[in-house]
């Protein structure tokens, strides 16, 4: 059975509103709070790294659409 693997799949670009792409970034800061939040309650080392790394990854997103927004009105 062939497997899909995401290199293979052709990139789609998300043509987003202004609007929709502050409401974007808005709820990934929300997310990379609230993962900041839960990670600080764990004492696991080995449990926490995994959401302290989405922690990262939302907030390097929401960075991401707030540079699209930006770039849109110089």
């Amino acid at each position: 059975m062939p497997t899909c693997r995401p290199q293979d799949l052709p990139s789609a670009r998300l043509e987003l509103t202004d609007a929709e792409l502050a409401t974007a970034a808005m709820a990934c800061r929300a997310m990379a709070h609230q993962e900041d939040k839960r990670a600080a309650a764990m004492e696991n080392p080995t449990t926490r790294a995994p959401i302290e790394a989405a922690s990262q990854r939302y907030a390097q997103l929401a960075q991401k659409l707030e540079a699209s927004r930006k770039s849109r009105h110089p």
